[in-house]
C-alpha cells in the first residue's frame, strides 16, 4: 500500500487487525470511540480511516466539548428482551423539546420517560418496566417513541418476567 510518505500505521500492509472500537456498531452507529486505532489522532498520520466521524457524542470528562450528532437517530433498546430494565439511546442533532414515551401493544400510553428540552448530543434513558403510576407492567410487547421537532422514531421491545 502507498501511504505517500507516511509509514504504514497498521503494520499489516494497510489492513487494520485491531477492533475499530465503534461507538455502537450493532445498531448502525459507526462513529469511532476516541480510543479507536482508526481515529485520526491514533492512525499514524493517515487521518480518519473508514468511519463516519470520531466521537460518540458523550464525554465522561466534565465541561469537555462533545461531538454533535449529524442526524436524528434512535437505537434499538438494549437489552431486548429485558427484565428488569432496558436502555434507549438516541442522537439529537439539534436542541429541542424531546419526548420519550412507552406504549403497550394496543397503543395505550404506559409511561413518559422524557418530556423536556434537551441539548444536541447523544442521550440515553432507562425504563424499568413501570407505568406512570409506578406500577409494574405485565410481560409483553411494548413500543417506545422518541420524538424531537419534526423527527419521530418508534422501536419495539419485549418485557419478560
Amino acid at each position: 500500500a502507498d501511504y505517500s510518505g507516511v509509514p504504514d500505521p497498521t503494520g499489516t500492509d494497510g489492513n487494520i487487525s485491531l477492533d475499530p472500537l465503534f461507538c455502537s456498531s450493532g445498531t448502525g452507529h459507526f462513529n469511532l470511540t476516541e480510543e479507536s486505532p482508526c481515529a485520526a489522532a491514533n492512525s499514524g498520520g493517515c487521518g480518519l480511516i473508514g468511519a463516519l466521524t470520531s466521537g460518540c457524542g458523550t464525554s465522561p470528562v466534565p465541561d469537555e466539548e462533545v461531538a454533535t450528532p449529524a442526524a436524528f437517530m434512535v437505537e434499538q433498546n438494549y437489552p431486548n428482551p429485558f427484565n428488569p430494565k432496558t436502555t434507549i439511546r438516541f442522537d439529537l442533532p439539534k436542541a429541542g423539546r424531546t419526548r420519550v414515551a412507552i406504549f403497550d401493544i394496543a397503543g395505550h400510553h404506559v409511561k413518559t420517560l422524557v418530556d423536556e428540552d434537551l441539548p444536541a448530543q447523544t442521550h440515553q434513558v432507562v425504563w424499568t418496566g413501570k407505568d406512570d403510576h409506578n406500577r409494574s407492567v405485565a410481560a409483553g410487547i411494548y413500543f417506545y417513541m422518541v420524538s424531537s421537532g419534526n423527527n419521530r422514531s418508534v422501536g419495539r421491545m419485549a418485557f419478560v418476567k
